[in-house]
This record gives C-alpha cells, structure tokens and sequence, in this order.
C-alpha cells in the first residue's frame, strides 16, 4: 500500500508512507494502523491510500479527509 496526503485543497499528494501487505496474495484482510505526526494542528489534511497487486497495478481509494486538533496545555499549579 501507499498513502499519500495533501492540505486540504491542494494539487499534489505526497507520499507518505510505503506500507507492505500483511498477506500478500491471500484473500484475508490484515488490519494496519499509521500515526501521521508530520502535520500542523487547525489544518486539514487529505488522504489517498493506494493499493497496489502483485502485478503492480495501482488503484486508488479514498480521499479521507481529516482535521488535526489543536492541543491545549494547561499549566499544573500545586496548591
């Protein structure tokens, strides 16, 4: 698989990571999970994964489109 990402409304995916099936050639599924920590909080983002056989044809899906949260960090004062 490959999974590329954009800001929302850009032109251009870049990739972002190359992920290698869990089970290459079988019909079962697999299950992955990939943190994206190369991103800015208040934007959104979108993403395409890309499936790619053994033949090496590519197909895509998506996008998916999600928006990082701003983090609060609130000061710890003892009492």
């Amino acid at each position: 698989f490959n999974l590329y990402r954009r800001q929302g409304g850009g032109a251009d995916y870049t990739l972002v990571a190359s992920i290698p099936s869990e089970n290459p050639g079988q019909v079962e599924g697999a299950q992955y999970t990939l943190v994206d920590e190369d991103v800015t909080a208040g934007r959104t983002y979108e993403y395409l994964l890309e499936d790619v056989d053994l033949g090496g044809t590519r197909t895509p899906h998506g996008p998916a489109v999600a928006t990082v949260p701003y983090a609060v960090f609130l000061p710890l004062v003892p009492r």
